[in-house]
């Protein structure tokens, strides 16, 4: 949108932000993402494509940039200081690939990437309410209880057909955002000039 840009021109506003974009938003960009091939090889493809593509180099004027891949897991793409080289942490559900979940349900609801951007806001908070600056543990802590928490969206939906008015699940949704961030794992993805050299 036209919000975009100007953030972009803003002098020093791209160190600052926190991009969330979906690999399916990506994938309707025609960005070439593989999907259920390995989590290897999902974390190599969207490093590589987000580097190639105009959008990609777009989201990557921002030092921050989270693609998750639905509720299974999460590429976090972060860089340390101004003008450095991203560095990619892949956060990833050892058992699950990415589509699995929604598998065991029939239909879908409007607030999963809300949920996911709400976790990490919610991390980022607590973390400088504490008087603390571990901007990487809260930004994980964030991306696995945004994934948690769109599996309970997905669970829950906004309520059972014909059970009084539908409505957003807050408490328990809210409930796995401030809970305790478990069951994924945390690998660093090789670099652009590395993954590209292994062709």
């Amino acid at each position: 949108g036209d919000l975009w840009p100007k953030l972009l021109a803003e002098e020093g506003v791209p160190r600052r932000l926190l991009v969330v974009v979906s690999a399916d938003d990506l994938r309707r960009e025609d960005v070439q993402i593989r999907k259920r091939l390995s989590w290897e090889q999902t974390a190599a493809d969207t490093v590589v494509a987000l580097h190639r593509t105009p959008i990609g180099k777009e989201l990557l004027q921002a030092d921050h940039v989270v693609v998750n891949f639905r509720s299974a897991g999460a590429l976090w793409l972060h860089r340390k200081t101004a003008g450095a080289e991203h560095t990619a942490t892949l956060i990833f559900d050892p058992l699950l690939l990415e589509g699995d979940i929604t598998r065991d349900f029939e239909g879908t609801v409007y607030g999963f990437q809300t949920c996911f951007a709400v976790a990490i806001a919610h991390h980022l908070l607590m973390e400088a309410a504490a008087g603390k600056s571990d901007l990487d543990k809260a930004i994980t802590t964030g991306i696995v209880t945004g994934l948690l928490a769109r599996r309970k969206l997905l669970e829950l939906g906004h309520g059972k057909v014909g059970a009084g008015v539908p409505g957003f699940p807050f408490t328990e949704v809210g409930r796995v955002i401030a809970g305790p961030a478990c069951g994924f794992g945390t690998v660093v993805v090789p670099s652009l000039p590395e993954l590209l050299g292994a062709c």
